[in-house]
């Protein structure tokens, strides 16, 4: 079944607290994900597989057969499950895009663009209008979209912000809506532990 949210965009948990990790260092630990250069921690929910692997090497694939480096970093990659035609299949994705590729955007309107990047712009539908959201001190514009085929829908809310020069770009994405906001609800899981934009 093609991915298109889920491999675009490129759970709940509750935050516990850890040893800040070596500054060199960033990825999946015992449960927690966090990324040294935007000084960002989350924790996902439990039992979900991660696929941050395949996911870059996907974009890598991608970008490599359009002729072009003007990807997104994938950071994480998680998914409940390998078939995402299931009904409870769920996933959630960060990733990171350049602020300067937008730099004649503002900030709203980059954050607005990313979004629609992240969730696919070809494939989707947005539902209603994006709204500002204040997660851990910094302030994220979320969108929601829907993608629908013959077969199955999904839907999907991302969240970004401006992060050290980076757009940070945090997407879930559902098969069954009423899961939706559970799954989103993670976010509140993440933490900064500096100040960023």
């Amino acid at each position: 079944m093609k991915r298109s949210i889920a491999m675009t965009l490129s759970v709940v948990a509750p935050v516990i607290a850890l040893a800040a990790p070596p500054a060199t260092r960033s990825g999946l630990s015992d449960g927690v994900y966090y990324n040294a250069e935007l000084a960002v921690r989350y924790t996902p929910p439990q039992g979900m597989t991660d696929e941050t692997a395949d996911a870059q090497d996907a974009v890598r694939a991608r970008a490599a057969a359009a002729h072009t480096t003007n990807t997104f970093d994938v950071m994480l990659s998680l998914v409940s499950g390998p078939d995402d035609a299931v009904a409870d299949w769920f996933s959630v994705a960060i990733e990171t895009y350049p602020r300067s590729k937008f730099a004649s955007l503002s900030d709203s309107a980059a954050e607005e663009k990313i979004n629609q990047w992240a969730a696919g712009q070809e494939v989707v539908s947005a539902v209603g209008r994006p709204r500002r959201m204040s997660v851990a001190g910094a302030d994220f514009l979320v969108s929601e979209f829907e993608h629908s085929d013959p077969s199955l829908q999904k839907h999907a809310r991302v969240f970004s912000t401006i992060r050290n020069g980076k757009l940070l770009v945090i997407a879930f994405a559902v098969n069954a809506r009423e899961r939706l906001n559970e799954l989103a609800e993670s976010i509140q899981s993440l933490q900064f532990s500096k100040a960023g934009k």
